[in-house]
């Protein structure tokens, strides 16, 4: 997985997208915690100069009723890092798919993963040649 901006490749509507996230939650109980989830989506705007500018959440799959739509990069909260697998390197509808099926414990409903070794290993098998 390569970091944005990249100065070689330029990033492409249908690329995958891993959006690492912070939430930051507040209790009395346990006073300020902070969490880093990362999400896999897809790149479906770019700027000019190659980079993502917006990416859609397809886990959920779309029925004609619930549909997937842009989220800017610029307005999603807790934003730290976004990377990108060009589509050429990876198979994006095995991705989403196995990205999909990560989901909460007795429920159907899509998760993130918890760190980015875990999102690694969970997509490596979909990378064009094996991913060794």
């Amino acid at each position: 997985m390569s970091t944005q901006p990249a100065t070689t490749t330029r990033t492409r509507r249908g690329d995958l997208a891993v959006i690492e996230r912070t939430h930051v939650t507040h209790s009395t109980a346990t006073g300020r915690t902070e969490t880093t989830e990362y999400t896999v989506m897809v790149v479906c705007s770019v700027t000019r100069d190659g980079r993502a500018k917006a990416v859609r959440d397809d886990r959920y799959p779309s029925d004609g009723h619930n549909v997937a739509y842009p989220q800017p990069l610029d307005r999603m909260l807790g934003l730290r890092n976004v990377l990108i697998v060009s589509k050429a390197d990876i198979d994006v509808p095995a991705a989403i798919a196995t990205a999909r099926a990560h989901t909460y414990p007795d429920s159907t409903t899509p998760r993130a993963y918890e760190s980015l070794d875990a999102v690694r290993d969970a997509l490596r098998p979909h990378l064009v040649g094996g991913g060794s």
